[in-house]
């Protein structure tokens, strides 16, 4: 029996690759699709089903452009370990909630709610103390 070609180690079609992508840079820096699958599942936290992340790899393989760029990015971050590491603490610090942030959203918020609701008490207020002139167009 012969050696497997690099779709079969892979675990796609040559279809299943957009037209352009090398196979074996696709297998040395992205891995197989299982390995693709599995990292898609475990960066989402879980949340995304086995199904739902086979669909989508099967559609990443597709498009030349992230495939590429993706490929380039994991040679970069090969080339360059420590920048490459600042990116990922930076990118990871992005995704986490900023409680001051909130914070300073709410009160914003507050405000906004208590001013209306105080505009709504005075404007109530002025028009108790102040009659009504009557309409004169009609």
């Amino acid at each position: 029996m012969g050696k497997p070609n690099v779709y079969d180690e892979l675990g796609f079609n040559e279809e299943q690759i957009a037209l352009g992508i090398n196979p074996e840079e696709v297998l040395q820096w992205l891995g197989t699709r299982e390995d693709i699958i599995a990292q898609l599942i475990e960066d989402n936290g879980n949340k995304i089903d086995r199904a739902k992340a086979e669909l989508e790899v099967d559609k990443l393989l597709l498009d030349y452009e992230v495939v590429s760029k993706f490929i380039a990015y994991k040679k970069w971050a090969a080339e360059n370990p420590e920048t490459a590491a600042k990116v990922a603490e930076i990118a990871a610090k992005e995704g986490k909630i900023n409680f001051q942030e909130i914070s300073l959203y709410a009160v914003w918020i507050a405000a906004g709610v208590g001013l209306s609701y105080v505009s709504k008490i005075v404007r109530g207020y002025w028009d108790a103390s102040h009659p009504q002139l009557p309409n004169i167009d009609g």
